[in-house]
């Protein structure tokens, strides 16, 4: 009867303890997430921090300088070509480039008025018309609509580095300040040189820039400087010259006003090196 009664009790608790054992959670289905729709960037936007243009000078049938594919990010290469002006309107403006149009903001087009005249020693903004791609000239003889040039952002002595001829309409001269084809000198949070910048587009408080290797930036004009368009310079003087992207010490050693070069010595890799500079690329001094 004992060993009966031991037996019963054991079963009990085993009943007990199946009985009391929490079933398991059944797997639940997460709900749904809401789609999100990406907000468009408002028309005439850049992918810098740089604000909206609402209007252009160009007009239709003006050449201008552009560039000739989508905007894509902020780090991206972007290289003027280039367009005709189709159709200006307010923050874009349609232009024809290759047999395309395109819609670019205002604040990337710079417009070649007509009726440009220009004389010997002139520097203009124009594209390089035996190829391609916007350019900076010293004008070096020609007529005051239809210039011969030798262009500036060549390199010294290369195979490209000779005279041009201009077609009317396709250029403007390059005036001092801050307007477009202008050297400066920019420097942000993150530098200790000023690094050597074209002025594309200027507001009274920003400035869109195109920098080293075809990179777009936007700058503060309080932290950028303006270099001449001709400098004013002597056999001797000390200047800051533009190299890999950023301002260096040099010394002057020839000037060129015909060709618009300044020849001067500069260290480089510890070795005292000649670099022929385009005028506009000659600082007196780094800072404002």
């Amino acid at each position: 009867m004992k060993r009966l009664a031991v037996l019963l009790s054991l079963s009990s608790l085993v009943l007990s303890g199946c009985i009391g054992t929490p079933a398991a959670t059944p797997a639940t289905t997460p709900a749904p997430t809401a789609a999100v729709t990406p907000v468009a960037a408002p028309e005439g936007s850049v992918p810098f921090d740089y604000s909206i243009v609402a209007s252009t000078t160009g007009v239709m049938g003006d050449n201008v300088l552009t560039v000739t594919s989508a905007l894509k990010g902020k780090d991206d290469t972007y290289i003027y070509y280039n367009a005709v002006m189709s159709a200006p309107g307010t923050n874009v403006s349609k232009v024809k480039s290759f047999g395309s149009e395109l819609t670019i903001p205002n604040s990337m087009i710079i417009p070649l008025a007509k009726g440009e005249k220009v004389k010997k020693g002139d520097i203009v903004l124009t594209w390089w018309q035996s190829g391609s791609g916007m350019e900076r000239a010293i004008v070096t003889g020609g007529t005051e609509t239809q210039p011969t040039v030798r262009y500036l952002d060549m390199d010294a002595g290369s195979s490209s580095d000779k005279e041009d001829t201009l077609q009317p309409d396709t250029f403007i001269k390059i005036a001092d300040g801050w307007n477009a084809g202008v050297t400066v000198g920019c420097m942000d949070a993150t530098s200790t040189n000023y690094g050597k910048y074209q002025i594309l587009n200027a507001t009274d408080s920003k400035v869109l820039v195109g920098g080293w290797a075809g990179s777009i930036k936007s700058f503060d004009r309080s932290k950028c400087f303006v270099v001449p368009v001709k400098p004013t310079v002597k056999v001797g003087d000390s200047v800051y010259i533009p190299n890999f992207g950023s301002f260096t010490s040099a010394t002057v050693k020839k000037i060129d006003a015909v060709l618009g070069r300044v020849t001067v010595t500069y260290s480089f890799g510890g070795q005292d090196t000649d670099a022929a500079v385009a005028y506009g690329d000659v600082a007196t001094k780094l800072g404002n």
